[in-house]
């Protein structure tokens, strides 16, 4: 689909920018009204463009050659023509820039075809399809649907022939000719690929309308009666969905996609059409006028379409996640509210609440600075990522943290850390280049192989040290650690201490949010300047106010015959021999690993 870089002459390529830089404004000026108006269709936005993300990151073998779906037939039956154009033009502009596929100059070319024409023909077979259907029925919005679908991705190459005529008509057949022989190298490869998609795109419809039906009615693509027929009503009974199941299957169909794509991209034998193509042009004498190049080598491209395919696996999965969860809880469904980092109590509460709360905590404390230790001499990231795989599944799993909360609490450090791996990554030198930014005086940006090594590998590290110490917090109370730390013999004063100091963090944290929370009810952070001033004076009474808090504690503590020694409650629980094998087993396997990581470095 894609017209090379240099490929398209002047004038043809200026004209062809100038339409898709007019699509692409009518398209953000359309999608800004659809968000402003409809809220509720975000998430199936965000459908749309990652599903157009990952079809065009496949580059699927077929017959003689192998080339790309577009994936714009669903967004073009939900929203249109219009608002496809900047999904396709985010996914065109990603592919030129990184992977030098397609191009600057092209760029105009390939976002009519791709974003314009193509869902403009399924747009078109939609609706007419949709209106000549005597009686609606699953059969016949399935057939409509496809044909919609298949359209899209056929009118697409067609279109892209046509441009190549365009500029290059033959000598002998004019247009009509250039465009015979093109769409028939498209041809061949892409029918047998439409109709893979528009399977594909089949099924997606009908998940997201089984899933949030009221949007389909909203938008005027279906009535309710015909969403009724598709089976897209959930009644009162449906269970809110397990967050665990979608996260797991979500990470297992992330892994496949982007395994496929970085396969097709690095392993397939076949040539693209757009190389067969680009072959074509230069065996009639036309030479590239202009070529702009990747910003990352062609090692490098494989492992970016998995990169592609991988972030717009993970963006449909978290959309038809929340469309699913924003479905139920608008039935009043929702539960109890759920935690958040904010909360005063957040850890202890998870702990207390955990099914692994009466595991012994020295067994817990062993496995989780084993494993850290561990993490932290590996010389390559796979232990580390073993560490955490199984640090996670564990608290998924066995000790049912809930994702939100995970996530949540995961967030803070992991972002501190990608920002020390980013600047690893790119001041650390040594090995082949990868990328060369540029050089200003004696610094000179550009990512290498053992930059990229040592950038995984700390951030690695500090996932699974974060992993190992979430485990911990979350399934183990602290009152708990510190009857472990007194049964070390630690001193006296060293654990009420510490008992002192973990108490007042909560209490620092409490009194931070309740005067947060009465700026904002007061209208305090409305603007720049309220913000500025809302924020100075919390920082300077944060300070007096627990200082005051902790008096009270004080004083309400002698008023119970405080004598200098905390008393910790008194917690009956034993290892039981599955818990000891379970934690003796997986300490051994990282191990074993880590030896085998240290022979082979």
């Amino acid at each position: 689909m894609h017209i090379m870089e240099g490929f398209l002459p002047g004038p043809w390529w200026q004209i062809w920018t100038i339409v898709a830089a007019i699509c692409v404004v009518a398209g953000i000026a359309a999608f800004t009204k659809l968000v402003r108006q409809r809220p509720e269709t975000l998430p199936l936005l965000g459908l749309a463009g990652a599903f157009v993300f990952i079809l065009s990151s496949l580059k699927i073998p077929s017959l003689g050659s192998s080339s790309h779906p577009t994936g714009t037939g669903f967004g073009a039956v939900l929203f249109g023509p219009a608002i496809t154009s900047v999904f396709c033009t985010v996914v065109l502009v990603f592919q030129a820039l990184f992977l030098a596929h397609g191009g600057l100059t092209t760029l105009g070319a390939n976002i009519v075809a791709m974003g314009v024409i193509g869902p403009l023909a399924a747009c078109l077979i939609f609706r007419v399809g949709h209106l000549i259907t005597p009686a609606f029925s699953v059969r016949g919005f399935t057939i409509t649907m496809f044909s919609a679908a298949a359209a899209a991705d056929l009118a697409t190459y067609a279109m892209t022939s046509l441009q190549l005529a365009l500029a290059y008509p033959a000598a002998d057949g004019g247009i009509l000719a250039t465009f015979l022989l093109y769409i028939g190298i498209f041809g061949i490869t892409q029918i047998p690929l439409a109709v893979v998609e528009g399977i594909a795109i089949v099924l997606l419809m009908r998940l997201v309308i089984t899933v949030k039906p009221e949007i389909f009615v909203s938008l005027g693509i279906l009535s309710r009666t015909e969403t009724k027929t598709l089976g897209g009503v959930c009644d009162a009974e449906t269970a809110l969905p397990n967050s665990r199941k979608w996260v797991w299957v979500g990470i297992l169909v992330v892994l496949i996609t982007a395994v496929l794509a970085f396969s097709f991209a690095v392993y397939g034998a076949q040539p693209g059409t757009d190389d067969i193509v680009a072959g074509t042009l230069e065996g009639t004498g036309v030479v590239p006028w202009f070529e702009a190049g990747s910003l990352f080598s062609e090692e490098m491209h494989g492992w970016l379409f998995a990169l592609q395919a991988a972030l717009g696996t993970v963006i449909v999965i978290a959309c038809l996640y929340w469309l699913r969860y924003r479905t139920n809880c608008g039935k009043g469904r929702c539960g109890e509210q759920k935690h958040t980092i904010f909360d005063e109590h957040i850890l202890d509460d998870a702990a207390m609440a955990s099914p692994l709360r009466h595991v012994p905590a020295w067994l817990k404390l062993v496995l989780c600075i084993t494993a850290i230790i561990i993490a932290v001499t590996s010389p390559l990231p796979y232990v580390p990522l073993f560490i955490a795989a199984v640090m996670i599944a564990a608290s998924f799993l066995l000790a049912k943290v809930s994702l939100h909360l995970y996530s949540s609490l995961l967030m803070i450090p992991v972002a501190f850390a990608g920002t020390g791996a980013l600047v690893i990554l790119f001041i650390t030198g040594g090995g082949e280049t990868l990328v060369d930014l540029f050089t200003i005086g004696p610094l000179h940006l550009s990512i290498t192989t053992n930059s990229v090594a040592l950038a995984v590998l700390v951030l690695s590290r500090t996932f699974a040290g974060m992993c190992c110490l979430y485990f911990l917090a979350l399934t183990t109370p602290m009152t708990s650690l510190f009857e472990v730390l007194k049964s070390l013999r630690f001193p006296q004063e060293f654990v009420d201490l510490a008992m002192l100091i973990y108490r007042y963090i909560f209490v620092f944290i409490g009194e931070a949010i309740s005067i947060h929370n009465a700026q904002v009810m007061r209208g305090g952070y409305g603007s720049f300047r309220n913000w500025i001033s809302s924020f100075s004076m919390l920082a300077s009474m944060l300070f007096i106010r627990t200082w005051d808090r902790g008096e009270s504690i004080f004083l309400s503590m002698d008023s119970r015959c405080y004598d200098g020694c905390m008393v910790l409650p008194e917690e009956e629980s034993r290892a039981t021999p599955a818990s000891v094998f379970a934690v003796t087993v997986f300490l051994a396997a990282a191990f074993l690993l880590l030896i085998f990581e240290w022979r082979f470095v």
